[in-house]
């Protein structure tokens, strides 16, 4: 933890061999892009926390609670979720929020503001609150999406929705 915290530094780059990113390890640090040429990464809870990142784009990932929150972030692509926690990314003004392909279930984050949500053909089940109270202005799901769990997008903003035949 802490490993790079309270610094200044403006852009990192996640090497292939680095899988796991502790807790706390780049929080507050100034940072404004982070590129990951890692396929797999665990990354901590508020790992960067509190830094200036306009876009995110991960492959195959594990988000902890709080690791991107009070950040400046406006876009969002995200190959496989395992999971996010909590307020993983709240306090950030999100214009685009992609969820890739090979996300088999997407879990709960609340506060973000999102103007549109892009989930990936290959997504089956978004649980139970998934994103609710989001601010969400629209969303677009996957023919593959088979269960929408219980208000999973309730307290949005909501003005185009379309829910596939397969739910």
């Amino acid at each position: 933890p802490w490993a790079f915290s309270d610094m200044n530094i403006q852009y990192v780059t996640i090497p292939s061999t680095v899988t796991n990113i502790e807790y706390l390890a780049f929080q507050n640090s100034n940072i404004e892009r982070v590129i990951f040429d890692t396929e797999t990464v665990t990354i901590g809870d508020s790992a960067f926390r509190d830094n200036r990142l306009t876009f995110l784009v991960l492959d195959t990932a594990t988000i902890g609670k709080s690791a991107f929150q009070d950040n400046q972030i406006q876009d969002i692509t995200l190959g496989n979720v395992n999971s996010i926690g909590t307020d993983a990314f709240k306090g950030n003004t999100i214009k685009t929020f992609t969820i890739g392909s090979a996300s088999q279930s997407l879990l709960y984050d609340v506060g973000l503001h999102i103007e549109e949500l892009f989930i990936s053909e290959g997504v089956e089940s978004i649980g139970n609150f998934a994103f609710y109270g989001n601010y969400i202005k629209r969303v677009y799901l996957p023919s593959t999406l088979k269960h929408i769990g219980e208000s999973a997008f309730q307290s949005n903003l909501i003005t185009e929705l379309t829910i596939p035949d397969s739910v």
